[in-house]
C-alpha cells in the first residue's frame, strides 16, 4: 500500500559518531535483525490481562432443550422427560492471570456464570410417570475455574515473510453446581426435586448433562477468542509500507524475526529495513555507501533506566541502527535536497538578507536589492543522538546552504554556509485524549553555523558566523514552528484499554537503544465514532485526527516514527 506521506522529517540526531568514508555502515536494503525488541516482563501482565474481559461475548439466548420419552397418548404427556425453554446464559471474567512459564503462558480465569435471573426466568417443564409439571427457573450464579496454556510461535504469512500464530491448548473447566442452586418457582406440586428424590434421582441430574455441553462449548469458544487477540496485538506491530515524501520513495519493513517466552516474560524481536528507491542527484557526491553502522546487544528484559519513574507493562527498544537506516533512505532519496524560497519562508528572499549577516559588507556588490537563491547541499545523512537532556536529539552535520544572486549578469555563488543541527525532542502525551505529540527544540543554541566558502568578501566571515543564529531564527522560525503543528499522533484504544503512560530514556550497555516504556490500563480515549477517513463524528475524545489504517498499524510505533514526518512544502528549483 502507498501512503503519500505530506509530512517529512527536517533534521534528525547528533554525534554518537559522524559518518565517513572509512565507517561501518549497512548498504541500502540490508535487513537489520534486531531492530527492534517488544518486550511484555512477567509483571506486565498482570495488567494486560485486563483487556481479556472483553473477549467474552454478551448474554446469549440458548436454544430450546427437549429430552422426552415414553408417549402417554391420550394423557397428552410423556412418562419420563423435561423440557426448558428461554434459556440464556451470561459469562464473565471475574479474575485472571497469565504468567510466562519456559516456552509457553500460563492463563487461570475465573468466570462467573449466570444462567437467568430472578427477574428473567427459564421455563421447566418436567414429565414424570405421564404427569407433566411446569416451573419458571433459574440458577443463582456460580463461578468456573479455567485453566489452560498459550503457546506462541512464528509461522510463513505466505507472502515470503512471518506472521504470529497464537495456539490456546485444552481449557480444563473446574466448577460447582449443586441442586441446591436451581431455584423454581410457579410449580403445581410444591417442590419437584422431592418427588426425583423419591424415585432415587434428582433434578440436578437432569439439568447437568444439558447445562454442562453448553457451558464447556461457551468457555470453548474463549480458545479462539483469546489466539485472535493475541495475534492481532503481535502482528499489528508489523510494518509493511510505501512512504512517499514529495518524488522519493521509500520502503519500510518491519516484521518478526523471533519469539522468546521465559519466566521474565515474552520478547518478539523484530528484524527490520529501509531503502529509497532511488537516490537523487543531490546526494551522489556524498553517498557514502550506506547507512552507520554500530551493532550492539540490546537491554534485557528487565533493564529499566533508573531516568524512567514506572514499572512498564510492554516497552518498546530500537537499535539506532534501524533508526539511522530510516533516516538514510529519506536522506538518499532527497529528505533535505530543496530550495528555500518565498513559496517555503512566505518572506521574499533577496540579497537584503546578506546585509543582515554582514552588514554593509556587500553593499558594493549589491547596490540594489534582488533576488537571492538559497539552495541545501546535505552533506551528511541525519544521525540519532541519544546523549542529551531531551528524550532524544536529531542532527544533521555539514548541511551546506549556498547562497546564489545576479552578479554582472549571472548567477555566481556569493556565500556557503555550513550548518551542524542538533535539535532536542521529547515526547509531549495527554493520556486524556490519546494524543501524542512531540516538542521540538530549535532554538539558536541547537544550531552551529560556519562558513564553507567567501570568496568575494572573506573579512566580513567572522561577522556572518556570529549573526547567523538570529538570521536563521528570523528566515526559518514560522516554518520551523509551522512544521510541528500536525506532528501528532492519536493512539487507539483496545475496547477501552489503552497506553495510560508513555516514558522515553536512552538504554543499552553502549546507550544506544531508544527505550519506549509504557503503563497500559482504563482509557477514556480511543475509535469511538471515527470514520474511515479519520474524521471524529462523535465520542471520539480527540482520537480521530489520524487515518485508521495509520492508527492501526504504526500505533506502537508512533513516537520513533513519526519524528520523521514533518510537513515539507514543495521547493521551486531556481
Amino acid at each position: 500500500m502507498s501512503q503519500k506521506i505530506s509530512s517529512i522529517a527536517l533534521i534528525l540526531a547528533l554525534p554518537i559518531s559522524l559518518q565517513s568514508a572509512h565507517a561501518d555502515v549497512h548498504p541500502p536494503g540490508t535487513l537489520i535483525e534486531e531492530a527492534a525488541i517488544v518486550d511484555i516482563p512477567e509483571s506486565g501482565f498482570e495488567e494486560l490481562t485486563s483487556i481479556l474481559s472483553v473477549l467474552v461475548p454478551p448474554q446469549l439466548e440458548l436454544d430450546d432443550v427437549q429430552e422426552l420419552s415414553g408417549d402417554c397418548g391420550w394423557l397428552g404427556s410423556y412418562a419420563y422427560g423435561i423440557e426448558v425453554k428461554d434459556l440464556w446464559v451470561d459469562i464473565q471474567i471475574a479474575d485472571s492471570n497469565i504468567s510466562p512459564a519456559d516456552g509457553y503462558l500460563d492463563l487461570d480465569i475465573t468466570l462467573s456464570i449466570k444462567i437467568n435471573d430472578s427477574s428473567d426466568r427459564f421455563t421447566l417443564n418436567t414429565h414424570l410417570l405421564c404427569i407433566s409439571d411446569g416451573c419458571d427457573a433459574y440458577v443463582e450464579p456460580f463461578d468456573a475455574q479455567v485453566q489452560t496454556t498459550i503457546a506462541i510461535e512464528l509461522i510463513d504469512n505466505g507472502s515470503g515473510g512471518t506472521a504470529v500464530d497464537a495456539t490456546v491448548g485444552e481449557l480444563v473447566v473446574d466448577y460447582d453446581l449443586e441442586s441446591a442452586d436451581i431455584n423454581l418457582d410457579s410449580c403445581a406440586v410444591g417442590t419437584i426435586e422431592d418427588i426425583f428424590n423419591f424415585f432415587g434421582g434428582s433434578l440436578y441430574d437432569l439439568l447437568l448433562p444439558i447445562l454442562d455441553p453448553i457451558l464447556q462449548e461457551q468457555v470453548a469458544d474463549l480458545g479462539p477468542d483469546i489466539e485472535a487477540a493475541i495475534e492481532d496485538g503481535l502482528n499489528e506491530l508489523s510494518i509493511q509500507e510505501e512512504l512517499e515524501v514529495e518524488d522519493a520513495l521509500v520502503y519500510l519493513d518491519l516484521e518478526p524475526h523471533d519469539i522468546q517466552i521465559s519466566t521474565s516474560g515474552l520478547r518478539m524481536i523484530m528484524a527490520g529495513g529501509a531503502e529509497s528507491d532511488s537516490t537523487h542527484e543531490c546526494i551522489d557526491a556524498f553517498h557514502p555507501g550506506g547507512s552507520l553502522a554500530t551493532p550492539s546487544s540490546p537491554p534485557s528484559i528487565d533493564s529499566i533506566p533508573s531516568s524512567v519513574p514506572i514499572d512498564p507493562a510492554a516497552t518498546v527498544h530500537i537499535a539506532d541502527d534501524f533508526i539511522n537506516q530510516l533516516l538514510f533512505s529519506f536522506w538518499e532519496g532527497g529528505l533535505l535536497c530543496y530550495d528555500i524560497d518565498e513559496e517555503l519562508t512566505g518572506i521574499p528572499l533577496d540579497t537584503s538578507i546578506l546585509g543582515l549577516l554582514a552588514g554593509d559588507a556587500f553593499d558594493p556588490l549589491f547596490p540594489e536589492q534582488s533576488p537571492l537563491w538559497i539552495q541545501t547541499q546535505p552533506k551528511q545523512s541525519p544521525l540519532l543522538n541519544l546523549e542529551t537532556e531531551h528524550d532524544l536529539a536529531i542532527q544533521v552535520s555539514e548541511l551546506g546552504l549556498d547562497f546564489s544572486a545576479d552578479l554582472d549578469h549571472r548567477t555566481v555563488r556569493v556565500l556557503t554556509m555550513d550548518l551542524d543541527v542538533n535539535a532536542g525532542v521529547d515526547q509531549a502525551f495527554d493520556n486524556t485524549t490519546g494524543l501524542l505529540g512531540v516538542e521540538l527544540d530549535l532554538s539558536g543554541e541547537s544550531l552551529a553555523a560556519t562558513v564553507a566558502y567567501n570568496e568575494l568578501m572573506p573579512n566580513a566571515s567572522a561577522d556572518i558566523e556570529a549573526n547567523f543564529g538570529s538570521v536563521f531564527e528570523t528566515l526559518l522560525g514560522s516554518v520551523l514552528g509551522g512544521l510541528t503543528e500536525d506532528l501528532g499522533f492519536n493512539l487507539p484504544a483496545y475496547e477501552g484499554i489503552g497506553l495510560t503512560n508513555i516514558q522515553i530514556a536512552a538504554n543499552g550497555s553502549d546507550g544506544d537503544w531508544l527505550g519506549v516504556y509504557t503503563e497500559v490500563g482504563p482509557v477514556g480515549y480511543g475509535d469511538g465514532g471515527c470514520a474511515e477517513d479519520g474524521s471524529c463524528d462523535s465520542g471520539c475524545e480527540g482520537g480521530c485526527a489520524t487515518p485508521q489504517r495509520a492508527r492501526g498499524t504504526l500505533a506502537m510505533w508512533a513516537f520513533p516514527l513519526m519524528l520523521f514526518f514533518f510537513r515539507r512544502r514543495p521547493s521551486s528549483p531556481h
